[in-house]
């Protein structure tokens, strides 16, 4: 049967490798596994991305120009800029 994804997510189909990657048009987010609840729940402000030398998953903060590899957590939005 078909897998329920969180709220807002949808699905494509990547043109380029015919692989399925997940959209959230509400947070402009993407990524190639399939999100699990509560997964979208990144801090205020922070994206998630692919390095398309390594295939991992890094996370992003465009106001801040800041990334990192591990999920930022809770209340990182907290800091001063």
């Amino acid at each position: 049967g078909a897998s329920m994804l969180p709220l807002g997510w949808k699905t494509g189909i990547d043109r380029n490798t015919g692989k399925t990657y997940y959209w959230n048009p509400q947070k402009q987010d993407w990524q190639l596994g399939a999100p699990q609840e509560g997964a979208s729940m990144l801090p205020l402000g922070w994206k998630t991305g692919i390095d398309r030398n390594t295939g991992k998953t890094y996370y992003w903060n465009p106001q801040k120009q800041d990334w990192q590899l591990g999920a930022p957590q809770e209340g990182a939005s907290m800091l001063p800029l």
